[in-house]
């Protein structure tokens, strides 16, 4: 029963609320108690909510363990009662009532009174329950959506704000009429009103449109998806993948959708496939917005980390829906990221300038609630600068010291805050301190009641529906600032404890840990202590790094890794493993020397340590550098990865598993086309990806533009294709890595629209998952689409996009294979002077293992040799572009060198040896059913005077 207990305390705790009692297995709790808040009434609703959800986790253990399970009925009341002390039981009408609705409400039921249903109707759907009865009762049936959430946090008017308030209005009308996402940026100084004017704007649309708020914090490069967490957690009836689809409902991707989702906010564990992220959320708030328009405010967009301003950025550009989005922001965003905000199609800035001298008087006669001396109001005018916040902080001054002379107050608003807090009754002044640490917004838990209830009132914090929150980010600043290295370490200490125990984040929980580590050495206090706080933080930012990676976000995973890497013994296990996943994602960011350093260190670190398993898992991204940078030692890198695997089957080690087994294949297949042992390689891959928890979408694609390569026959290939796509409903990127193969293959057989079209759908959801450079990469199989089409000048125009951009991003090994494609589409359009440059760019770059480059560039130069009769040349590389393939299963490409040779041997008169060289050629392609290449060589037979 503790645990029921527990989580029913924390459940009314997090509203606000107080527990009064334990009695047997009942419990009451008050809310508006000591402090009134006018949303009390929803504040019990969600608490009410949140307990039920709560015990029917506990209900899940029980089961599990004891084969029990736990039954709530739930009541709830509104009206005045007698209470004394914290520990007094209250007494009255409301609780006896209470009491008796509680015996009306049915199993894991939440009844309301009439009284509380009239205060939260706007906030709830309800249904009658218990007609016939004396009591009026009303069955909860759910929280409604977020519009109803926006708290009323600022008392202050507008004024002054007409014509950008005119302008954001517009915005939303043009995203409803366009039905089309429209991103608007409100940026400006602290206190300038940025956030009084998003609440005039939801207030004037909040009849038209479902709202949604989601706040960015300060806890420390990391929490990048925190606002849309908190989206999700205001929206879904229950924090799991049920509760995610339940709002989906109704839309074709719902199940796969919901999960991402889920994974993101915690409700849930899993891979998510990379970039599937930004497609969820976009889902989800397409999903909103079918039947009305979504507007979404978000809060403080300066503190946001980049994947999530990029995210902002593709559902401006690929939402289907009349999304409205409101980002509120310093000028610090525009200068960490200059092109934010620019007129296009889809987003503006409103830059908001200190308010003339008239609004300010304005806005300060209306505050002051009564008579003000013009003095004063004229002193404040001037002082403010025409900053609202300002302003305000001018008027409490002199409320609370009307003998003082505004003169003397502080010059900008921080100090003038500081001054405030300065005078503050010790209690007050540590209540303030206290949750400054945990961040702008907060709960009462382990707070001095009497202290918050008396901040309020000086309008330092507002009650949320939630808790509370400073008024302005600058009083939490400040607060912050006031406590001493010491205390912020003691504090932040505490409040990761606290966080711990309600389940928060680990890279929040990890953020405070890692403050208290750093201001303790700071102050130079480098004990045992300190050193179980760094490995506690390590621990929790190297979870929390590890789940972002799982989830693609690669930026968030790089900073969350290196951090718990800093923060961890140097020798200690655990480093290491996190030092070989940072050095991935600092090389899929294209940091590679960076990443080559770290993993160098890994490798050293864990031969020292004796860790076999981890300095193979070391050696293999080390080896992945290789194989792209320069990969002149395949056989050794082949060696090193097949000579892992054993060990790590040993070791159980299913992350390092998939990383070797993809490597061999990689290896295998595109650089000695050996397809059929790539495909094998990247399946095995594929189950150890999913066995370690992360996505197997990139090990897919591998399969399945192998078949394209290797020697399945093309029927046999697309029913394989067909079946990825059955075994992986609703994954985005596995259908778009599927859909590239199928339009290979398609082409194989002919059908070059449908390839063109598939290849175009796989680029534009590589695009939805913001992965432009997987986008680019499928550019190279429009190439050789176009390549079979013979239309020869568009495939020009791909290539040489397709080189590069694999120049750009300095993958010497690939340009070599396009380098010789581009070459090959030159040739065939009598381009013969810049055939020969790519060629020898080819050339250039072409490891000596890469067999598919190697002979690529042989065939187009030797058929170069001998249009200038240059004998000797030409037929030493052809024959040497023919060997070279000669014992691989890459049918068409040993087709292909088979067809150059052939027209090698006509360009020097042996017609003989041409068609039998054509015959050959012919033989693999009707093999591979690569109906166009066929048929192509049974035309050129029929050309020669040598038929056969």
């Amino acid at each position: 029963m503790s645990a029921y207990y527990d989580a029913v305390r924390r459940a009314v705790e997090l509203h606000g609320g107080t527990v009064e009692k334990f009695i047997g297995d009942a419990v009451m709790a008050l809310f508006g108690v000591p402090e009134l808040h006018e949303d009390d009434a929803l504040r019990a609703v969600r608490a009410a909510v949140d307990a039920r959800d709560a015990v029917r986790r506990v209900n899940e253990t029980a089961a599990r363990e004891w084969d029990a399970e736990l039954e709530v009925r739930i009541a709830l009341n509104t009206g005045e009662v007698v209470t004394g002390t914290r520990e007094a039981v209250a007494t009255g009408a409301p609780v006896n009532i209470a009491a008796h609705l509680e015996k009306r409400a049915g199993r894991n039921e939440i009844v309301l009174g009439a009284e509380t249903q009239r205060l939260v109707r706007d906030a709830v759907e309800t249904e009658p329950a218990g007609l016939g009865h004396d009591l009026p009762v009303w069955r909860l049936r759910a929280l409604v959506d977020a519009s109803t959430l926006v708290a009323r946090q600022l008392d202050a008017p507008l004024v002054g704000r007409t014509q950008e308030l005119r302008r954001l209005r517009a915005a939303f009308q043009r995203a409803r009429k366009d039905r089309a996402a429209v991103v608007a940026t409100v940026i400006g100084e602290a206190g300038i009103g940025k956030t009084r004017l998003a609440r005039a704007v939801v207030d004037s649309l909040r009849d038209d449109a479902r709202v949604v708020v989601g706040r960015c914090v300060s806890y420390g490069a990391g929490a990048t998806y925190l606002p849309i967490a908190e989206i999700v957690r205001a929206i879904a009836r229950e924090p799991s993948v049920a509760g995610v689809q339940a709002v989906l409902e109704g839309e074709e991707d719902a199940s796969h959708a919901a999960q991402r989702i889920a994974e993101l906010v915690g409700f849930a564990e899993g891979p998510a496939a990379a970039g599937e992220t930004f497609w969820a959320v976009r889902r989800l708030f397409e999903s909103l917005a079918r039947d009305r328009p979504l507007v979404v405010v978000l809060d403080d967009v300066h503190w946001a980390e980049p994947t999530l301003l990029d995210l902002v950025e593709y559902v401006g550009e690929w939402a289907d829906a009349q999304i409205f989005v409101l980002c509120l922001a310093r000028r610090e965003l525009i200068e960490s990221r200059p092109g934010w905000g620019g007129p296009t199609s889809t987003g503006f800035l409103i830059e908001l300038e200190p308010l003339p001298a008239a609004d300010v008087g304005a806005l300060v006669a209306t505050m002051a609630g009564g008579p003000l001396a013009a003095n004063i109001a004229d002193k404040i005018v001037e002082q403010s600068g025409g900053n609202p916040l300002f302003a305000e902080q001018l008027l409490a001054l002199a409320s609370e010291m009307p003998d003082r002379s505004l003169d003397e107050a502080p010059p900008t608003v921080d100090a003038l805050i500081a001054s405030r807090l300065d005078r503050l009754p010790q209690p007050e002044l540590e209540v303030l301190q206290r949750a400054s640490v945990i961040g702008r917004r907060f709960t009462a838990h382990e707070l001095d009641l009497a202290a918050l209830a008396a901040v309020e009132r000086r309008g330092f914090v507002r009650g949320t529906d939630d808790g509370f929150r400073f008024h302005h980010v600058l009083v939490r600043d400040v607060a912050y600032r006031s406590l001493a290295k010491a205390r912020r370490a003691e504090l932040h200490e505490s409040a990761a404890a606290l966080l711990d125990r309600q389940d928060a984040l680990d890279e929040i929980v990890g953020f405070h840990l890692e403050m208290a580590y750093r201001y303790r050495t700071e102050l130079r206090r480098n004990d045992g202590h300190a050193t179980a706080l760094a490995d506690a933080a390590g621990e929790r930012l190297g979870a929390a790094g590890i789940r972002a990676w799982k989830r693609a976000d690669t930026a968030a995973a790089s900073n969350l890794l290196q951090r718990a890497a800093d923060l961890l013994p140097e020798r200690a296990p655990r480093r290491r493993e996190l030092l070989c996943e940072l050095g991935l994602s600092l090389r899929q960011q294209g940091h590679t020397d960076t990443a080559q350093g770290i993993l160098e260190d890994a490798a050293r670190l864990s031969v020292e340590a004796g860790d076999r398993r981890l300095e193979l898992r070391a050696r293999i991204e080390l080896a992945w550098i290789d194989l792209f940078r320069a990969p002149e030692d395949l056989p050794q890198l082949l060696d090193l990865g097949a000579k892992a695997l054993p060990e790590l089957e040993l070791n159980g080690d299913d992350r390092s598993l998939g990383r070797a087994w993809l490597l061999v294949g990689a290896i295998r297949g595109q650089f000695q086309c050996l397809n059929e042992a790539w495909g094998d390689a990247a399946l095995r891959a594929a189950a150890h990806y999913r066995a370690a928890g992360f996505s197997p979408a990139w090990c897919v694609g591998n399969v399945a533009v192998s078949l394209f390569y290797g020697p399945q026959p093309v029927d046999v290939a697309l029913r394989r294709c067909e079946e990825f796509l059955a075994e992986n409903p609703g994954d985005p990127a596995i259908e778009a890595n599927v859909l590239e193969a199928t339009a290979l293959l398609h082409a194989l057989e002919g059908r070059f629209d449908d390839g063109r079209g598939e290849l175009a759908r796989s680029s534009a959801m590589w695009h939805e998952l913001s992965q432009p450079a997987k986008a680019n990469d499928v550019q190279f199989s429009l190439g050789t689409v176009e390549l079979l089409a013979e239309e020869y000048e568009s495939a020009e125009a791909v290539l040489r996009e397709a080189c590069a951009d694999v120049a750009r991003r300095g993958e010497t090994a690939i340009l070599a294979s396009r380098a010789a494609e581009l070459a090959h589409s030159l040739y065939c359009q009598a381009k013969y002077d810049e055939a020969q440059v790519w060629a020898q760019t080819a050339r250039g770059h072409a490891s000596a293992g890469d067999l598919h480059a190697q002979a690529a560039w042989r065939s187009v130069t030797a058929k170069l040799h001998a249009r200038r009769g240059e004998r000797t040349q030409a037929e030493t590389l052809s024959v040497e572009a023919v060997a070279l393939l000669d014992a691989t299963d890459a049918l068409n490409d040993r087709g292909s060198t088979l067809f150059d040779r052939a027209e090698v041997l006509l360009a020097l008169g042996d017609e003989r040896a041409a068609a039998a060289t054509v015959r050959a050629a012919r033989d693999l392609w009707v093999r591979k059913g690569n109906v166009v290449l066929a048929g192509r060589a049974t035309a050129r037979l029929a050309e020669t005077s040598v038929v056969g």
